[in-house]
């Protein structure tokens, strides 16, 4: 959207919300009662917005958070656009292999391992990759069970394994003993 410079401190103005709009209407107040000149370029604005709104260690906090951004319990595709987000808005001056590199030390273990079977050039790659990864993973297996050649089970978790519980004999002569040292000291 082209905005003439002299129009987009207004355009900005207008679409302030809740607490964000009470404190530009104070400020331009303010600066007419201390009869300053209005603010009417967006770096300026955005500049006072941010010394406002954002805390002081601002940078630090979302490069910590770019840093450990891991996948966890959430799909790839949510992990992918966090990535994004936080890479864009750190300004590290990384290479696309660096980034690469950390998207991929970010994901699940079962995926990194699959994923270092095949050079990745981009973050896009590796996000494809990693998807297809993930569905490999959700996908029911044809796997056989060795007891009964069941599909979809293996011998360990197999319907129709029987239990066998072992019974031990007991030895009556302990028995014996007991009571015999029972008599001795009695």
């Amino acid at each position: 959207m082209d905005v003439p410079e002299h129009k987009q401190v207004k355009m900005v103005a207008i679409r302030l919300k809740s607490t964000a709009a009470v404190w530009w209407d104070r400020l331009v107040v303010q600066r007419k009662r201390q009869k300053k000149n209005p603010i009417r370029t967006w770096r300026k604005m955005k500049q006072l917005m941010l010394e406002r709104f954002l805390p002081e260690d601002y940078e630090q906090i979302l490069y910590k958070m770019y840093i450990e951004c891991v996948q966890g319990k959430r799909l790839v595709t949510e992990y992918t656009a966090e990535f994004l987000r936080f890479s864009e808005h750190t300004e590290l001056g990384e290479s696309q292999n660096q980034k690469v590199a950390r998207y991929i030390r970010g994901l699940k273990g079962s995926l990194q391992e699959k994923m270092s079977l095949q050079t990745v050039w981009t973050v896009a790659e590796a996000s494809n990759l990693a998807l297809k990864a993930e569905l490999m993973e959700k996908s029911p297996r044809n796997f056989s069970s060795f007891r009964n050649n069941g599909k979809g089970h293996r011998s360990n978790v197999c319907p129709s394994r029987r239990v066998a519980a072992v019974v031990g004999e007991r030895d009556d002569d302990d028995d014996e003993t007991e009571q015999l040292d029972e008599d001795e000291y009695a």
